[in-house]
């Protein structure tokens, strides 16, 4: 499961849309490491990639960081990162 805390970036719905459509289109249900080339699908890695596909869509405009993204393993297993280039 991945998730972005709503405090985490000021326009919660673009990122909800664009992450939702971009999830649905490009991962679901297929292979990460062909879907994510070069990068070792971990909890850690994955969380990185997600936030800097946020950031260089610009989610927050001028200045912003990039969102905290949580990839969730189960309910007790999760990384998260925050920031947006890597």
């Amino acid at each position: 499961m991945l998730s972005v805390p709503a405090a985490a970036v000021p326009r919660l719905g673009d990122v909800s849309v664009l992450l939702r459509n971009h999830l649905r289109s490009a991962v679901h249900g297929r292979i990460s490491n062909k879907v994510i080339p070069g990068v070792n699908p971990t909890s850690e890695n994955l969380a990185q990639h997600f936030s800097q596909w946020l950031a260089d869509r610009a989610m927050g405009g001028t200045g912003w960081g990039g969102a905290c993204v949580r990839v969730s393993e189960t309910e007790t297993s999760w990384a998260e990162y925050a920031g947006g280039t890597a």
